[in-house]
């Protein structure tokens, strides 16, 4: 299908890299870790360029979680990566686990 739509290139955000992460996020549903590797090398396998936009400053970001991301980055390979940090505005509660 992707052929014929013609699809070069995808943008996949990777909001974390760890299950609390994720539910702080409200993204339940994305791969985590290895498997999160997997499926972009599974969509690169394929011909398809993939940007990968990681966040991070989650509430359950460490050190720990801060160097996933970097290990992430290196095994992503080919393709792009876009780090960016996530800042709170006053008032926001759309990524807090309290929710909206």
């Amino acid at each position: 299908m992707y052929e014929k739509m013609r699809v070069r290139g995808a943008l996949i955000g990777v909001e974390s890299f760890t299950e609390q992460g994720l539910k702080d996020a409200n993204k339940t549903w994305n791969p985590v870790g290895e498997r999160m590797v997997e499926a972009i090398q599974k969509i690169q396998s394929h011909g398809i360029f993939v940007l990968a936009s990681i966040i991070n400053g989650l509430e359950s970001d460490t050190v720990e979680t801060l160097q996933t991301m970097r290990e992430f980055a290196i095994a992503f390979g080919h393709g792009v990566r876009s780090v960016s940090d996530l800042q709170r505005l006053s008032g926001d509660q759309g990524l807090s686990r309290d929710g909206p």
